[in-house]
């Protein structure tokens, strides 16, 4: 009885590993926009370690500052709750910090719904192929705005922080950058982030020109943050057009979410 139930075990544990290597050979070669997940890790270090030696890892090169540029640049459904918290936000000569604003895709699918002044700076702050990509951009189309950056302290003393889609990313959480800013911006907008009730995890995304680290973070511990430096959640939102599935680890159980934080002392802004 007992060597039958242990040999049942065995074909099972088989199976599952035979499917998890044909799924990571899948993981390794697939070119599509499905842009999968592989793996649970313990750290960014450790995803990046499991990566296939297929194509690159990270995000700084030039191939991942082409792709998808005109697909960001349309609106999301997720993007109309910002949009919405945005529109009385950037009245009278705003500065708005761009988080991770690639080339410019918010600023371009936002102007369709927001007036924006002209004495409205729009500043991206991204990687250096991202922002040499964005700079060229606008250099062809003769535009002034959106500015470029890679230095994040230029977020100090700006009206608006906004960071879309890009959280899970950066290792280091944005309450502690913002701590280190000499003036917090006023008002934060985060969107499409990853989360899920419990411990931050790891997975590795294949993001189709490289694979990238992927966080799924903790929701509660980041409103906690968010709070310990003075921002209060304003309003909370469900992301329907993005999910994060990671195959044969149900335990992560991802989802993604946006959200507005206002600093306290600062009031309501009216439209």
């Amino acid at each position: 009885m007992l060597a039958s139930v242990w040999e049942r075990v065995k074909n099972v544990s088989f199976v599952l590993a035979l499917r998890r290597r044909r799924y990571y050979r899948w993981f390794a070669n697939v070119n599509s926009y499905e842009f999968p997940f592989y793996g649970v890790f313990k750290s960014v270090e450790e995803a990046a370690r499991a990566a296939p030696p297929s194509r690159p890892v990270g995000h700084d090169l030039a191939e991942m500052a082409a792709q998808r540029a005109d697909e960001m640049s349309r609106m999301a459904t997720s993007d109309y709750p910002m949009v919405y918290w945005l529109a009385p936000l950037i009245k009278g000569g705003r500065v708005v910090f761009d988080f991770g604003g690639h080339l410019g895709t918010k600023y371009r699918a936002f102007s369709k719904y927001l007036q924006y002044d002209s004495d409205l700076r729009w500043v991206i702050c991204d990687l250096p192929a991202v922002v040499s990509a964005g700079q060229r951009l606008c250099n062809e189309r003769g535009e002034t705005q959106p500015e470029y950056t890679t230095n994040f302290n230029e977020a100090n003393g700006a009206d608006v922080f906004i960071a879309s889609g890009v959280l899970q990313f950066v290792e280091r959480p944005l309450w502690e950058m913002l701590s280190d800013l000499r003036v917090a911006p006023a008002h934060v907008l985060v969107n499409k982030v990853s989360c899920r009730d419990g411990g931050r995890l790891v997975t590795l995304q294949n993001a189709k020109a490289a694979f990238v680290p992927y966080q799924i973070l903790d929701w509660s511990a980041f409103v906690d943050g968010m709070a310990s430096i003075g921002y209060r959640l304003i309003d909370e939102w469900p992301v329907l057009d993005r999910s994060c599935v990671v195959p044969f680890h149900s335990e992560v159980n991802g989802r993604h979410v946006g959200a507005y934080f206002r600093r306290a002392g600062e009031g309501e802004v009216s439209s």
